[in-house]
């Protein structure tokens, strides 16, 4: 009954650094949306491919900068309600309520999203396979719907 528990930590540790590496990655493709912000000097060789930028490229860093923080956001509302859920779980009096029910299927929903998420290939897949296999346990079952009264 324990076991699952520590998978649900680390599942939700995981997509707490994703969901800020993301925001990060997003703050840099919405940085360079703006065409103010994309550099002049051609010396910086890291820069350089930054100066062949054509019409639509501008527009793309901004939608791929605004799917990212969506993403990112996704991941760490879904690690602070897991982790929450897992502190209150500690009170017997609020195991099993609907927010843990919601918690579940919250999770289900994310792990598909990563399975699906071919931007990291293998990393995404890899978390998505992870978080399906954790919350279609029976021992996560079970705790999120309120058979087992405290952890």
């Amino acid at each position: 009954r324990h076991s699952m528990i520590s998978h649900l930590y680390c599942l939700s540790i995981v997509h707490a650094v994703r969901g800020l590496a993301g925001i990060g990655v997003a703050v840099l493709f919405l940085y360079y949306s703006n065409p103010m912000n994309v550099p002049v000097e051609r010396s910086d060789l890291t820069m350089s491919r930054f100066h062949s930028l054509e019409a639509g490229d501008v527009e793309a860093f901004r939608v791929v900068g605004i799917v990212l923080v969506a993403l990112a956001l996704i991941r760490l509302g879904f690690a602070v309600s897991t982790l929450m859920s897992l502190w209150r779980a500690r009170d017997p009096l609020t195991a099993g309520k609907r927010t843990f029910r919601f918690v579940r299927r919250y999770g289900l929903a994310v792990a598909m999203v990563d399975i699906v998420d071919l931007t990291l290939f293998p990393v995404t897949t890899a978390c998505g396979l992870y978080g399906w296999l954790v919350f279609r346990h029976a021992d996560t079952r079970d705790f999120f719907e309120g058979k087992l009264a405290s952890v």
